[in-house]
């Protein structure tokens, strides 16, 4: 009878949808959640056909007997048809139902928190005349509502009124306080009338029923409780990646900033070397040839007077002023060292950016005598940094990373440390093998030290004087 009840109309209504997104809809938010809540809403069907069948079987009991008149005077009113009770009761359960699938398919919209909201009380409505059609001896189908206000009501407010409305139900519906007001027939009444050891039995049936529906609501509750951990932790886990990808979009940001002011530095020396080279080529040589042609002239007798020789003279003077500007905008043209950062003061500039724009922590640690570099050894130095720290953050996880940079008498030292993810099974990529590289043209040395969970250091040490400095 259950089967025909209960599992045939759901099988037929899968076979008129599509299963896989039929079972999705119902199994929201999770599938535990939702086979403890059938099972809770079997239990509950199982205990209305258990009382109805009880209930009936107790009233034909006492007709059999020719106890109705005994029967009927001992109560305060007369009690409801038991065919036609169980009747109602069955039809307002499966109302529940087919609100449950309703819900489950059409769920969603912008006043799905609304809808979620007013069917709370329709459940509760049809809950407490269920109760009263079985004379109040089922108080636990208020879990019906209670479950679906936990799970699906979600704001807060709305939800604690659900939970406190069906806690005062669950409290002034108690069987033993509803017989005088509602004038209902307590269900140990019809037991009352079985054999001793048929009403053991029905007891015990009564409390497995009652146990099952209850033990299925802390079951459900540790489900939902269990989904809004793993939900939680889901959430976090999406925060951390999305933080660790903003962290690697600022490294990036940064190293493009840097390239971009190299970039732009390079243009603009390329640039001055170009007008460098065509003013020293033409202009240059072509003043040049002018003061020493006026010069030789000056050095011969003067033939047309006093006039031509004071004109030669001006047109001189006039070319060594032009060659005397020539070599003022050359020497403004060309780069001037002392106009740059020196290292330091660059290193502490990517530190800076790199503690503003990531959650990592960099520090700086520099001897007071370190020698003056050549520019390509400062470049050399400061990339070697940059793609340390880069590493580190992007691939190590660190959050700590220390620069240490000294002078052993001969070598200029440098060792980046970082506490990031180290690794047991160390692959050089592109900008490693490049440092490498590098690092040896200039006759230097360097080594990594690394493990699994120990964090990276990267040691370089580069003589004042090299083969890429010749």
């Amino acid at each position: 009878m259950l089967r025909f009840c209960v599992v045939e109309p759901i099988l037929s209504l899968l076979s008129m949808h599509t299963s896989n997104s039929l079972w999705t809809k119902l199994a929201y938010p999770d599938k535990k959640v939702f086979l403890t809540k059938a099972l809770l809403y079997l239990v509950n069907l199982g205990i209305i056909l258990y009382f109805s069948l009880l209930i009936n079987s107790a009233t034909n009991l006492i007709s059999s007997r020719f106890d109705a008149r005994v029967f009927l005077e001992r109560l305060r009113s007369v009690p409801v048809n038991p065919l036609r009770a169980a009747a109602f009761a069955l039809f307002l359960f499966f109302l529940i139902v087919l609100f449950e699938i309703l819900r489950s398919l059409f769920a969603g919209g912008e006043n799905a928190g609304r809808a979620q909201f007013a069917l709370f009380f329709v459940y509760t409505a049809l809950c407490v005349a269920i109760m009263y059609f079985l004379n109040m001896s089922n108080k636990g189908i208020l879990m019906i509502p209670a479950i679906h206000a936990i799970a699906f009501v979600n704001q807060r407010r709305q939800k604690t009124a659900c939970v406190i409305v069906v806690l005062i139900l669950y409290i002034v519906l108690d069987q033993d306080l509803a017989v005088s007001a509602l004038r209902v027939v307590p269900l140990d009444v019809f037991i009352g009338y079985y054999p001793a050891d048929a009403k053991l039995r029905m007891f015990a049936v009564k409390t497995v029923l009652f146990s099952l529906n209850e033990i299925l609501f802390i079951v459900f509750m540790v489900a939902y409780v269990q989904l809004q951990i793993a939900e939680r932790n889901r959430v976090q886990e999406l925060y951390d990646r999305l933080n660790m990808s903003l962290n690697k979009l600022r490294v990036a940001n940064v190293q493009l900033e840097e390239y971009a002011k190299k970039s732009e530095e390079m243009a603009k020396l390329k640039e001055r070397n170009r007008l460098a080279r065509e003013i020293h080529d033409t202009i240059g040589h072509t003043l040049t040839g002018i003061e020493i042609g006026l010069k030789a002239c000056l050095c011969l007798p003067s033939e047309n007077g006093a006039a031509v020789f004071d004109q030669v003279r001006k047109v001189y003077e006039l070319a060594r002023q032009g060659s005397k500007d020539v070599r003022f905008s050359l020497k403004e043209l060309r780069p001037d060292a002392l106009q740059r950062n020196t290292l330091l003061p660059a290193l502490e500039s990517l530190v800076r950016q790199m503690n503003e724009c990531t959650m990592s922590h960099s520090y700086l640690l520099a001897e007071d005598e370190i020698p003056d570099l050549s520019g390509r050894q400062e470049e050399l130095m400061y990339r070697i940094v940059q793609e340390s720290m880069t590493n580190a953050v992007g691939h190590g996880e660190a959050t700590e990373i220390e620069i240490r940079i000294g002078f052993d008498g001969e070598n200029v030292c440098m060792a980046i440390a970082d506490n990031g993810m180290g690794t047991d099974a160390l692959r050089e990529g592109f900008g490693l093998t490049n440092i490498r590289q590098r690092v040896s043209a200039f006759g230097g040395r360097l080594s990594i030290e690394t493990a699994a969970g120990k964090g990276f250091c990267l040691s370089v040490a580069l003589p004042l004087a090299g083969g890429a400095l010749s």
